[in-house]
């Protein structure tokens, strides 16, 4: 088997020695995940030399829900660390961020690269599945305090 030759090449190789098969898009550099209903994508940026999981909410948000879901956002990112969850406010859509800066990986065997890319995609899915239950109280009117108690720890 050949060496993988770049970032996009050899993130597809890792995530497939530890038994994960993506949805592979080569012309964007895109892995993806479908689970439980929800998309995860994982982006290879190369001129960054890293890959993001973003795990995203299954609808945009209704454009009244706007400003509450944004006080979630960002009441519920204080107690994130190695997450974050983002509001694209023009496209209305939530998603899940978990990211890998891959430049100091790169003597790390294929196996441990793929640990290390499957614990950044889950933890991206952990995270949007805990706030899973809030997000989808606002989006039946409720407010971001109350939100923020049915988060699942």
């Amino acid at each position: 088997m050949t060496e993988p030759e770049t970032l996009f090449e050899r993130v597809v190789t890792a995530l497939r020695a530890v038994g994960l098969d993506p949805d592979v898009n080569a012309d964007l550099e895109n892995v993806t995940f479908e689970t439980d209903g929800r998309t995860t994508v994982g982006v290879v940026m190369t001129h960054y030399d890293a890959v993001v999981f973003y795990s995203v909410w299954p609808e945009q948000v209704p454009e009244q829900y706007l400003v509450p879901t944004a006080e979630f956002v960002v009441r519920a990112n204080t107690d994130l660390y190695t997450a974050a969850l983002e509001l694209d406010l023009d496209k209305q859509i939530i998603s899940v961020r978990s990211g890998v800066a891959c430049g100091p990986l790169a003597g790390v065997d294929e196996a441990g690269f793929g640990q290390i890319l499957a614990a950044a995609l889950d933890e991206s899915r952990q995270v949007a599945a805990a706030h899973h239950s809030a997000l989808a109280s606002i989006m039946i009117g409720g407010d971001a305090l109350n939100a923020l108690a049915l988060r699942q720890r």
